[in-house]
């Protein structure tokens, strides 16, 4: 892509790409570090991808089309701001470490915070 080089990949559907053939199947590893978010559904149907699959607790699907638009489950007590700014948070410090594996990416900050992370990486 021009003189840009692709380092890594930060996915929320992977599913759309392996149908179509633009991503391997279901569980395999990309030679890119690559981070992909699934919600409960996808966590049910055992959907994973790349390095690291993290399950974002309490989302839907729809839930990653946009911030004003997020549907969460009546069930839940997933605050939809709370799981915008863990997301952002997370790909925030995989763009910067470049590392999947890493416990920022993960939800798990050094930082001050709550400790209530609404990511949990898929077995």
């Amino acid at each position: 892509i021009g003189d840009y080089t692709i380092e890594g990949l930060i996915l929320h559907d992977p599913t759309l790409g392996m149908g179509y053939g633009m991503l391997p199947p279901n569980g395999a590893k990309s030679r890119l570090p690559c981070v992909t978010y699934v919600s409960d559904q996808y966590q049910r149907d055992r959907v994973r991808y790349g390095t690291r699959t993290l399950h974002v607790k309490g989302s839907h699907h729809e839930s990653f089309l946009d911030q004003p638009l997020w549907r969460l489950s009546p069930f839940s007590a997933s605050d939809p701001a709370h799981i915008h700014e863990e997301l952002v948070a997370s790909m925030a410090a995989f763009l910067r470490t470049r590392d999947a594996n890493s416990r920022e990416v993960g939800g798990q900050s050094s930082g001050s915070g709550s400790g209530l992370s609404l990511l949990q990486d898929c077995e």
